[in-house]
This record gives C-alpha cells, sequence and structure tokens, in this order.
C-alpha cells in the first residue's frame, strides 16, 4: 500500500479518535474553565493541531518510506503510534472524565514517548527529528497551561 494513503489513514483516524474521544460539548467546557491570563484562543489550539497532524503526516511518510531503502524498523512506527494513541486518549480524559489532574499527570508518559520518538528518529531522519523538536517545544507550555488549569479549576475536577 501506498505510503501517502496510509499515512493519511492513519492520521484521519487518529484525529476521528480524539473527537470521539472527546465527545460533544468541548467548546463549552473549555468556556466554562478558569483559564489562566497567558492562556491561547480557541483559534490558535485548531492551529497547533493543524500543525501537530502537518507533522504526524510527514513524519509517518518518512518512516513508512524506509521501507524502501531497507532502513525501516518498528520501533519509530510503535512509538508514533503510541504518542498518537496518548493524544487522543489525553482528550477523554480532560473533555469526558474532566479529570484536570489526571490529564496534568498524563504529560509525564506521553512526554517520554515524544522523547523517545525524537531520539529514536534524530538517529535515522532529520527531517522528521526537526518537526517533532519543534512539536516537542510546545510541550512545556501545554504542561504549565494543564497544571494552572488543574489548579484553578480543583472544584471542577472528580
Amino acid at each position: 500500500m501506498d505510503s501517502w494513503l496510509i499515512a493519511g489513514l492513519i492520521c484521519v483516524i487518529s484525529a476521528a479518535a480524539e473527537a470521539l474521544l472527546a465527545g460533544s460539548d468541548v467548546e463549552r467546557f473549555l468556556q466554562e474553565l478558569k483559564q489562566p491570563p497567558w492562556a491561547l484562543r480557541k483559534g490558535v489550539w485548531f492551529w497547533i493541531g493543524f500543525a501537530y497532524y502537518g507533522a504526524v503526516f510527514v513524519i509517518l511518510l518518512r518512516v513508512l518510506d524506509l521501507r524502501q531503502t531497507g532502513e525501516f524498523t518498528l520501533l519509530p512506527l510503535i512509538l508514533l503510534i503510541a504518542m498518537m494513541t496518548l493524544n487522543a486518549a489525553w482528550n477523554f480524559v480532560f473533555f469526558r472524565r474532566r479529570d484536570l489532574r489526571l490529564s496534568f499527570l498524563w504529560f509525564a508518559p506521553y512526554s517520554l514517548v515524544v522523547l523517545l520518538l525524537l531520539w529514536n528518529m534524530s538517529k535515522i531522519d532529520v527531517l522528521a527529528a526537526c518537526l517533532l523538536l519543534t512539536y516537542s517545544l510546545y510541550l512545556p507550555y501545554a504542561l504549565i497551561w494543564s497544571y494552572r488549569v488543574w489548579k484553578l479549576n480543583m472544584q471542577v475536577s472528580p
């Protein structure tokens, strides 16, 4: 099967899983939460998600294209799928369960997987590693935002 098609399908499935796991009242829940004054606006979150899936698509494509060179190994693909799965599952924890504490704690395993993938990609594909590095630079903001939202809304979280 063509790498473009496989990468596209994986991204579509992951995005659909995120939406399904988040549920239908995402915007209302976000509006109900107290946010830190430096929180990003709704439109910025959209662009972060768009950039995330753009980067993931290119990384998937480059990993899958390694099959043609004989350099393909399963580890980067497993780590990438794990990252996408953890990312989608975070939506369930945050939006459906509304467990702000757990959504903050979720960043520990998630960040570990991202860093392992970054380390692995740095050894096999510079462009993919650069894209992942760019995304990983966003993670400290997301971690701090998640912590502040949890602390500001302790009565909301179970």
